[in-house]
Parts: C-alpha cells; sequence; structure tokens
C-alpha cells in the first residue's frame, strides 16, 4: 500500500487511461493539464488511479483510496462525447457512493450520460483546449462545494425511500402523516419520469447493432479483413445514425456492409496524412494545438469567406494574428481549403 501523506488531504482521480498510443496521450495530456492542476488548487494532493483495461485492474489498493480518500474525482468521459463511459469508471464510481463520501463526476457536454447517474451534478464541459483553463476553474469549484457537503448522496435516497415505504404500512388511511408520504412519492415519481426520457442515448452504429460482443464481433472482423485500422474502429462505429439508416441496414447482406465498411475505411485513409501532419502552436502541445486546429475549423463556414469571419473566430478562441494565420495556412496546406484573396479562390495548379 502507498504511503499517506499525512500532511495534505487526498483526492484520488479515476478516469480511462486508453487503448492506444494516441489515446493514451490524450488522456495523459487531459490530466495534466486540466484535471491534476484543478485538484491541487483546491488544496488537494492529487492520486492518479493505476488503472489498466481490464477487471482485475481494481485492486485492493484502488477500493482503498476509494474508501479512506477525502475526495474522488471521476471523469465519465472517452475520446469523444459519444463514446461510452468506461466499466471500470464506473464500477469504481459505484464504489465510491456506497460509502457516502465526496465525488466529483466530469463528462463531456452534451454526453450521454447513463441514467444512474443522470440526476447528479456533473462537470460537463467542452474539452477543447482553449476551455482548458475555464474547465479548469469549474472543477475546482466543484471540489470545493463537494468538500462542504454539497455533493449527490445516492445511499440517503436509499435510506429516505425506505422510511417513506416503513411509514406507508404503519400509518393509517386515515391518518395526515399517511396522506402525506403518498403525495410524497408520488412527487418522486413525477421528478423521477422526465429524469429517464431525458437520458435516452443517441443513436450509433453500435448502439443499433453491435450492441454485445457477440454482435460486434463479425462486424469488427469483415473491418480488420478489409485493412481497417483499430485507431478508427470506435470512431466509426461511434457515429450517430438515424432510424431510416437503421431500417435501411437492417436487410443489408454481407456484400452491403463490406462495401460500407471499405466506404468508411477509405474515407479515414484519406485523413491519414491529417492525423499524421505535425501542428504545434507556441505554448501548446501538439495534442493542443490539433484540437484547436480543429476548433478553427468547425467555426469557419463555406467559402468565399465572408468579411470579418477571421477576425470574430480569432476573438473568439483568442489567438494572436500570427497564430490564426498558422491555423488557416495549415488548413489550407492540407487541402481543407483554398487559398482566398479578395473574397476569390485561387485554385491550386496541378
Amino acid at each position: 500500500m502507498k504511503a499517506i501523506n499525512q500532511n495534505k488531504q487526498q483526492c484520488f482521480v479515476v478516469m480511462p487511461f486508453g487503448r492506444d498510443r494516441d489515446e493514451k496521450r490524450w488522456f495523459k495530456a487531459w490530466y495534466h493539464e486540466v484535471i491534476e492542476p484543478a485538484v491541487t488548487s483546491a488544496g488537494y494532493s492529487c492520486i492518479l488511479a493505476a488503472m489498466q483495461e481490464q477487471p482485475e485492474a481494481i485492486n485492493d489498493e484502488i477500493r482503498y483510496h476509494l474508501a479512506k480518500d477525502d475526495m474522488v474525482v471521476v471523469d465519465l468521459g472517452g475520446m469523444e462525447a459519444t463514446d461510452d463511459p468506461n466499466p471500470n469508471v464506473m464500477y469504481e464510481l459505484g464504489i465510491r457512493h456506497a460509502f457516502d463520501l465526496p465525488v466529483v463526476i466530469m463528462a463531456w457536454q452534451d454526453q450521454s450520460i447513463p441514467f444512474d447517474v443522470s440526476n447528479q451534478r456533473v462537470v460537463m464541459t467542452d474539452r477543447h483546449p482553449v476551455n482548458f483553463g475555464s474547465t479548469r476553474e469549474t472543477l475546482k469549484k466543484f471540489i470545493s462545494a463537494a468538500k462542504e457537503g454539497k455533493y449527490y448522496r445516492p445511499m440517503q435516497a436509499i435510506q429516505r425511500a425506505s422510511l417513506l415505504e416503513l411509514a406507508s404500512q404503519n400509518l393509517s388511511e386515515d391518518n395526515i402523516l399517511h396522506t402525506l408520504v403518498d403525495e410524497v412519492r408520488s412527487l418522486h415519481k413525477k421528478i423521477e419520469k422526465p429524469i429517464r426520457s431525458n437520458a435516452k442515448k443517441p443513436l450509433t452504429l453500435k448502439r443499433a447493432f453491435m450492441s454485445t460482443k457477440a454482435l460486434r464481433r463479425p462486424f469488427y472482423t469483415m473491418y480488420k479483413e478489409l485493412g481497417g485500422k483499430d485507431k478508427y474502429w470506435n470512431k466509426i462505429t461511434g457515429c450517430r445514425i438515424d432510424e431510416q439508416f437503421v431500417e435501411k441496414a437492417s436487410e443489408w447482406e454481407e456484400s452491403s456492409w463490406r462495401a460500407f465498411f471499405e466506404v468508411m475505411i477509405e474515407t479515414y485513409a484519406d485523413e491519414e496524412t491529417t492525423d499524421d501532419t505535425s501542428f504545434t502552436l507556441r505554448g501548446k502541445t501538439e495534442q493542443e494545438s490539433q484540437l484547436l486546429l480543429e476548433a478553427v475549423k468547425e467555426e469557419l463556414p463555406d467559402q468565399p469567406w465572408p468579411k470579418g469571419t477571421h477576425k470574430q473566430i480569432r476573438e473568439k478562441f483568442e489567438l494572436s494574428g500570427s497564430e490564426y494565420q498558422k491555423c488557416i495556412d495549415a488548413l489550407i496546406e492540407r487541402g481543407d481549403y483554398l487559398q482566398q484573396e479578395d473574397g476569390r479562390l485561387i485554385e491550386k495548379s496541378a
């Protein structure tokens, strides 16, 4: 067991670690840039769960931290907002809840949260590097609030429900308290119903056709046979789809699915050069710079860009003129946009 620092309160951090090199680099940067600074500024010694992607990784040392540490931060976010929470992370959150101790939960903005925690206060933020500072401040405030006792206590909710049931069984029907108990129970059901309806997860390829390992295996085998790369598998199966696509794809034979995966693999193959392109802004890591580049791209309208577009986006992300120009040059260089002068597009020469 690791030695306990008696001079400073401890905060145990539970989060995914990633399955491949790129994911591991991203989560490591997220921890060091956002979570660790927020925890230490809130007055805690930060301890990261040495977790791997297998059940036996949840060992006695981790359980000890979950049961004894003053504070726990649990990050349900994956690489993208559409990713499901890591099962190990959810399991460890359940352990912490069982002890009814302070805990702060994090997730992506607009992430679909499992119903079990959808009624709790969660730090839900956009994870672009430009928002790292504000996310740190928000996380610090949530930690401080939890320290003061402002956190969800599911075990107390269970106790309250048990007391209501006991009161309902032992009070006579003409007792005013019996009526009050019925009213409280009815109100609880009314509140719970919209929570359940709002917790509906977005429809994805994975949820519609590959909800179990047995269903997922033949698709994955087909994908690998066609030359698909593991690092794009989750992005492809996690993309959002609609009911019309589900209805159509439900009738597909194997040849149609193979054609579908061939198109998806080719699409991501075209982006290989983009993924491997080195792009770094001064004072930012390569990961942060790439995320910022994609954020700028998302804000840019179709060309030709209207007058004032660049100023508006540059101010939104608080970029200097040279930093913003470097982003535009990188997007043009990789073929996302064309050079533009005085509202005219300049086609690349062959």
